[in-house]
This record gives C-alpha cells, structure tokens and sequence, in this order.
C-alpha cells in the first residue's frame, strides 16, 4: 500500500503528465498551471534538504546571467548562429578573460570544464574583500555570534543531502588496519581543519571495532568554541600553513578545505602534510569532483561562491589529478556514490 507521500508523488507526476499531453496536443494549457505542477512536482521530489540547497544557489545562477550579457558572452553565442564556438574563441571576440568565461559559462549551461580562476580574482582583490575590506576569516575573529553560527553551519550543511565521508569511502575496512591500534603509535585518521570535530566523532561512533587514535586539528578559536569531544577524539591546536605536527598517520583527511583556496594555496598547506606521511599514509579528501563536462548546478554555483567569498573554487576530476600530482601525490581512486559529484578522493606519495 502506498504511503501518502508515494501517493503524493504519483498524482503529482500524472498531472504534469496530463497536462504535458493536452500541450502537445492542443497548445492551450495556461502556461503558469504547467509551471506550478512542474515546480510542485519538483519539490516533492527533491525533498527539504535539496529544495533549501537550490535556493541558497539561486543568486549565483542570476550574477553568472548578468556576467554573460555584461561581458558580451551571450551575445557572442547569439552571433555564432548555432555554431560551437570554444572558451578561447569567445576570449577573442569579448576580450574577457577566458578562465572566468569557462566558470560562468558552467554556471549557467553545465557544458563545459572548470579551469583555475585568474589570479586577479584572487587575494585581496576578491569580490567579498572589496566589499568588507577584509577576508571571511577575519571578520568572523571579530564577529564571536558570526564565527559561532559558522560552526555551528558546517556540521549540518549536508545533513540530507548525501552519505557520510566514511560510508562513501569504506572506512569500516580500509582504516582497519594493524600498527595504529595502540597508544604510542601514530593516530589512525588526522581529520585536518576538522572544525569541531563532527566528522571524526561520527566516524567513531558507526565504527567502533575499529581501534586506534583519532585527532582533529583546527586553531585553537574554532576548538574551544565546542564542548569536550566526543569519546576516543583528540583535538590539537593546528595551523595547516604551518608543518604537520603528527608524521605517519594511517590516514590524513580534509573535508571542504581546499575550495576555500586557490591551487597556489592548496600546494601550500596540503604540502605540510604530504611532507608527513609515510608510505602507508593515504590523503583523503572530501570535495565535489566535477565531471569535466557536464558539470552539476550545484557545483557549478558553488564554484562561483567560493570565487566570490573566498577567492577559492571548486574542481574537476582533472585539475584534482594535475593538483595533487603538482606535491609529489598519485590519486589511488575516487570514491562516489551515484548521481552525485561530491567524492572522496584517496591519494598516496608516488
């Protein structure tokens, strides 16, 4: 028997079915019902979680559309009369810089692949800095409500919306390994930039059989801003643009860190660890990994965020591999889950 949300579901699907059909047939359905059964359809589909993540991407879609006119883009298309025309050659014919071309262009069409953002978009001269004449980071060391709300943010910002890193990539088995199991060995898992700690705890919490130390690092601000940690986590005052303080760990992750930076950046502090692990050591990431064409729009809009609050961005398949390869790491596989571009990628020294 169907629940009510399946029955939901089903009637809401065969009225836009119904009125798809008498639109082909006839021409004449009210095109505002057609949109509504479309967009309530849409809704009950994507559920809570998704419905509120395509809204808080909704501006980036309306700042890429007026980039495009602003800049000739769009009017270059129209001129090609259908004809393909590469970044390069709309480059040419506006005169704008053909590695914002390529991120805008994905914003809106989700055709193309991601490059890394021109230089001068970056630093003190991103979109947020000139703005508040300061980065995201210092205004929240001056805002205590703003850094506490930040915190609190990033725990739940994927609740609903996919799995846990550590079901994605199968820690259960592959983080359960001998020579981490005791006390005076090297930790098991690092989890770098970690914030509070929530996804080593939840780590721990599904996984319990497996033994061995788990650390979070993060400033010394962002760890006391949390009660105690949860059982069998360790906290340690870290500054990933500084050396790693731990050398061997089984595995070193980094969740939504690197597209906070550009690749200049990301050298930097994924450098300092890379320089800490041993041969059995993995570097785990957790981050979108856009497919190099065809990218999602949700990736793509958070591409353009990323650019416009932190001079970061976030990448595809390959410029992870060109990245990661640049600091002496061979990517060992890119763990996903179906239909969606958010991955953990697992890398070794080479």
């Amino acid at each position: 028997m169907a629940t009510t949300e399946q029955s939901t579901l089903l009637a809401l699907s065969k009225k836009v079915s119904e009125l798809a059909e008498q639109q082909a047939s006839h021409g004449s359905v009210p095109q505002g019902e057609f949109v509504e059964a479309i967009q309530r359809l849409q809704i009950a589909v994507e559920g809570p979680a998704h419905y509120v993540a395509r809204l808080r991407h909704q501006p980036t879609e309306y700042i890429s559309t007026l980039l495009a006119i602003e800049s000739g883009v769009l009017q270059a298309l129209v001129e090609s009369d259908e004809d393909p025309l590469s970044v390069e050659e709309l480059a040419e014919k506006t005169k704008a810089d053909p590695l914002l071309i390529t991120s805008n262009i994905i914003s809106l069409w989700k055709s193309n692949h991601f490059t890394q953002f021109p230089d001068y978009t970056k630093g003190e001269k991103s979109p947020f800095i000139w703005t508040h004449e300061m980065n995201q980071w210092d205004m929240m060391r001056g805002d205590p409500d703003l850094k506490l709300a930040f915190d609190g943010y990033m725990p739940a910002r994927r609740t609903g919306l996919r799995l846990p890193w550590h079901e994605i990539y199968p820690a259960a088995t592959e983080l359960d390994v001998k020579g981490y199991q005791e006390a005076h060995e090297p930790p098991l898992l690092v989890d770098v930039g970690g914030n509070t700690g929530y996804d080593a705890a939840s780590f721990r919490s599904k996984n319990p059989h497996v033994k061995g130390r788990c650390t979070v690092q993060d400033l010394p601000e962002t760890l006391n801003s949390s009660p105690d940690p949860a059982e069998g986590i360790e906290r340690l005052g870290y500054d990933f643009f500084t050396p790693q303080k731990i050398k061997g760990a089984r595995a070193y992750f980094f969740k939504a860190v690197c597209h906070d930076f550009d690749d200049a950046d990301c050298r930097r502090l994924l450098g300092n660890t890379v320089e800490a692990m041993s041969p059995e050591s993995s570097l785990l990431i957790d981050e979108w990994v856009l497919p190099d064409v065809g990218a999602p729009l949700a990736g793509a809009s958070e591409d353009m965020l990323m650019l416009m609050f932190l001079s970061g961005m976030e990448r595809s398949e390959s410029q992870w591999k060109s990245l990661l390869e640049s600091i002496g790491l061979e990517i060992k596989k890119i763990w996903r889950t179906d239909g969606v571009s958010e991955a953990v990628i697992e890398a070794k020294k080479r």
